[in-house]
């Protein structure tokens, strides 16, 4: 009995000890917990639409199909201090959402938290910040402007997509990359500062920025990505003296007439109407003022780039040095009106996607030499016979992926 008594006192404690933790609000309305398995966070949601996370350690992850139990109807939401981390997905297309107050104590924004909260108009970040998931902030449309804290080094994966409501952008020191599509489709950014500690711009990272006018890169800039500044209103361009990577065409479909390397940038320059990069004689990308309609590339060349002639629609014929051995991914993408190609015997490599939707092209002879030809070379070539010799890696490429070929005489 002295036992059973002494079991039950000590059950009692510990629900008084747990209760201790949960806040007085937790008792009226909607409420609940919303803390991972070491964490004490808990929600409650009034009449009016206010959602207050309170507690401390942090928030657990949501998903689509395990989505936040206040549901999206909210209209704003009030973070206390204590909390440390805002799950993935927690407001995910809480399309009323208008105010977010975030604490001091935040350190991480998880992926998606305010994914399409559209009419979200503004909200401060921590200076104890120090990670943003992929597509954090994807779709606050209403949001024009952001003001980032220091302690922040990466821009993610579509962090800012679609903010179309952003003018300006002064991004801090201590940011080092700007991710894949950060800040693509944001079509009222007119103004990017970029800070002097920046390394990496990738892939799309600005595409569709359509009022997008002047930027300056800052000198360490290393590595620029295809179509980085996709149909933006950019007109002239300076390569700063730290850039040595290029892949593909960072300004493809911008309204560039100019590029410009700087005289201190020892691994790029300007020669024979394109971009090259000096260390292997690689052919980067055609000059704004270079006529599309035909180009020769100078002996020499070995590689073309990636995405070096990426969408050059008015491009009909190509005229390649038997110094080629390998052309990039992409590198002819899109080039729709392409008729006229030779391809050098000493070809080695043809990456994936090379001559993808070249539409016109009836006829190629596939140097013997080949050793690798990537996934969906020849992909939308409906018009094209390749001409290959027998037993060779052009042959079977062929078979493997049902193009229509002949034998070389």
């Amino acid at each position: 009995m002295r036992k059973t008594l002494c079991s039950v006192l000590a059950a009692v404690m510990l629900l008084a000890l747990v209760t201790a933790f949960i806040p007085a609000a937790i008792a009226e309305g909607q409420s609940g917990e919303c803390g991972t398995d070491s964490s004490f966070v808990y929600w409650s949601l009034d009449g009016s639409g206010k959602l207050t996370i309170s507690g401390s350690g942090r928030m657990r992850n949501f998903a689509f199909d395990d989505p936040a139990p206040w549901g999206k109807d909210i209209i704003s939401v009030v973070i206390e201090e204590g909390v440390t981390a805002v799950g993935d997905r927690a407001f995910l297309e809480c399309m009323s959402l208008t105010e977010a107050k975030l604490p001091e104590s935040l350190v991480e924004i998880g992926s998606g938290v305010f994914d399409w909260c559209s009419a979200l108009k503004e909200i401060d970040l921590p200076d104890g910040l120090t990670k943003i998931g992929d597509g954090a902030f994807y779709g606050c449309e209403s949001l024009t402007e952001i003001d980032l804290p220091t302690g922040l080094t990466e821009i993610p994966y579509y962090a800012f997509g679609n903010c179309t409501g952003l003018k300006e952008l002064v991004l801090p020191e201590g940011i080092v990359t700007i991710g894949i599509g950060a800040f693509e489709q944001c079509t009222g950014l007119s103004s990017v500062t970029f800070p002097e500690s920046l390394k990496t711009i990738r892939f799309n990272a600005f595409t569709g920025c359509y009022s997008l006018e002047g930027i300056v890169f800052p000198d360490g800039l290393e590595e620029l990505s295809n179509q980085a500044f996709h149909n933006t209103k950019l007109t002239d361009v300076t390569l700063p003296k730290g850039l040595t990577r290029i892949s593909g065409n960072p300004f493809s479909g911008a309204m560039l007439k100019s590029i410009t390397v700087s005289e201190e940038n020892t691994a790029l320059e300007t020669a024979f109407g394109a971009l090259y990069r000096k260390e292997d004689h690689r052919l980067l990308l055609l000059l704004p003022s270079t006529p599309r309609f035909r180009y020769e590339a100078p002996e020499g060349t070995e590689i073309i780039g990636a995405g070096a002639l990426y969408d050059c629609s008015d491009l009909r014929e190509i005229i390649l040095p038997d110094s080629v051995t390998e052309i990039g991914d992409s590198a002819f993408y899109g080039c729709y009106n392409l008729k006229e190609l030779t391809l050098p015997d000493g070809l080695q490599k043809i990456g994936g996607w090379a001559f993808y939707n070249c539409s016109r092209l009836e006829s190629l002879i596939l140097p013997a030499n080949i050793t690798e030809i990537g996934e969906n070379a020849f992909g939308s070539c409906e018009a094209l016979t390749l001409i290959v010799t027998k037993g060779s890696v052009a042959e079977q490429y062929c078979i493997d992926n049902g193009l229509k070929y002949q034998y070389h005489e």
